[in-house]
């Protein structure tokens, strides 16, 4: 590759260049390649400016999560009267459209004519320029771009700063090559990031599988052959009324949850405050299935709390009493690595201890977070002002299925190897899918540093095509000003 010192180009930048260009290349701006293009919006409150079939027209929110190149229209058109009426403008195909509020940097390309509203800052490219190509400069150069916007209600660039938007034009011939080979990058790296996005459903269903495999005997099956005489040592069996339960291995025993437990308490009602002094206190959020998020915490005045009564301990189990999401609702995690500090609760929460002889905690977080156990607890909820609710009672009425101690261990243990798979599968992931984001960018960086496609010496310099963008609009505004 051919590369020599950046001069300034007729209509070009005159910033100083930092880095030296690849032959036949130029530095220019925006405004010496396109015409910058504003939005408008009629009035809202008259539904005929409106239809679902008109004059395609986009607001910013119709880019939002948009991942195409080409977009044909966003959820409403205008009629004639509300194009009339508004300062909105039908631009043609091939416009880059580039949303400049709310949030800057949003881009897409029009497939056909189209309008936008004043969150937009348009470009109608000259001829000679890819409107692939100025596509992906501008998201390569978003960063930059929501820099140069100014304002103190939002954020916003202007029209006249979007024309000094820069950029470095490659002959049009090396940038339709420059594009192809972008895409056919972006792909494979899509590919990668779509078969990455599929993963965290699979370890959800593969935790909720462990789940079910350890709470009906299936998990520890080979366990109990080892083991043919340890049996569930519950001797009383209180059941409430649960209709007809699932099979279960012989030597374990259904029960009723209360049986096993030997406190179970609301937290305290007292609103904490946000910031210190005064003992922690969780918040509602801080409970998960299986996740007990001891630093998600506020603060509760020395004078409101009840210390002893609701101080938490390595092993409580605690349960969600309401919540806005039924899916968050009656779920359950336990309390460990607490040691000696102190960390109350809230009446939202609901704290239960067991009778350790009989069963272990981590057991029972295991037990109330599979599907089963979490429907017949869903089942109980009551709503109320937005709220979904349920009584102490609810869980503490809920039937149980109850292993031996030893064989309780060994589902705790199984449990935590698989679940600490899936974490580390997860992380993973979270890697990888950075990384996916990290090889777009470079992949950008190294086209527009012209070294991702060939160049031609054959091809028309960048510099001959902006001395001809600028003649064309040098005759345009003569024959302008003569009309």
């Amino acid at each position: 590759m051919t590369r020599r010192t950046k001069q300034h180009q007729p209509g070009a930048s005159t910033e100083s260049p930092s880095a030296d260009l690849p032959e036949g290349w130029a530095e220019a701006m925006m405004g010496d390649i396109s015409t910058v293009i504003g939005g408008g919006t009629p009035a809202a409150h008259d539904p005929s400016n409106f239809t679902d079939r008109g004059y395609p027209w986009l607001t910013p929110a119709d880019l939002s999560g948009f991942e195409g190149t080409y977009i044909t229209r966003g959820r409403r058109d205008l009629t004639e009267k509300g194009l009339a009426g508004s300062s909105a403008r039908l631009m043609p195909a091939g416009t880059v459209l580039m949303s400049s509020r709310a949030p800057i940097g949003y881009v897409a390309i029009a497939a056909n004519e189209l309008c936008t509203n004043q969150g937009f800052k348009n470009f109608v490219l000259a001829p000679g320029i890819e409107p692939r190509y100025v596509f992906y400069w501008l998201k390569f150069k978003r960063d930059d771009i929501e820099e140069m916007g100014s304002g103190s209600t939002f954020v916003e660039i202007s029209g006249s700063r979007c024309k000094e938007i820069p950029i470095t034009l490659p002959p049009l011939a090396e940038q339709k090559r420059i594009v192809a080979k972008v895409e056919e990058l972006l792909a494979r790296v899509n590919v990668a990031r779509e078969r990455l996005a599929e993963v965290p459903a699979i370890l959800k269903r593969f935790r909720q599988s462990v789940l079910a495999a350890a709470c009906s005997g299936r998990l520890t099956e080979d366990w109990r052959e080892m083991h043919p005489k340890v049996v569930a040592s519950i001797s009383e069996i209180r059941m409430p009324d649960a209709g007809t339960l699932p099979e279960i291995p012989e030597t374990w025993r259904w029960c009723c949850f209360s049986q096993l437990l030997t406190e179970f308490r609301n937290g305290i009602s007292t609103k904490p405050n946000i910031d210190p002094p005064g003992h922690a206190i969780l918040r509602i959020s801080a409970v998960r299935a299986m996740k007990v998020y001891l630093d998600d915490f506020r603060y509760l005045a020395s004078k409101d709390a009840n210390v002893e009564t609701y101080r938490l301990i390595d092993g409580d189990l605690l349960f969600t009493r309401y919540n806005g999401s039924i899916d968050l609702l009656g779920v359950c995690g336990m309390v460990r690595g607490l040691g000696d500090h102190i960390l109350l609760y809230p009446d939202k929460l609901m704290r239960a201890r067991v009778l350790t002889k009989l069963v272990l905690p981590e057991y029972c977080q295991i037990f109330f977070s599979e599907m089963s156990a979490r429907r017949r607890m869903v089942g109980e909820s009551k709503s109320s002002a937005g709220q979904q609710g349920i009584a102490g009672s609810d869980v503490k009425n809920q039937y149980f299925v109850l292993p031996s101690l030893p064989e309780q261990r060994e589902i705790v243990r199984r449990v935590d190897r698989l679940f600490t798979l899936t974490d580390t599968i997860e992380k993973q992931v979270a890697v990888g899918t950075a990384w996916a984001e990290k090889l777009t960018q470079a992949i950008l960086a190294k086209a527009f540093r012209g070294e991702l496609a060939p160049q031609d010496p054959n091809d028309e310099p960048a510099s001959v095509l902006l001395d001809r963008i600028r003649c064309d609009r040098e005759k345009d505004a003569k024959k302008s000003k003569a009309r």
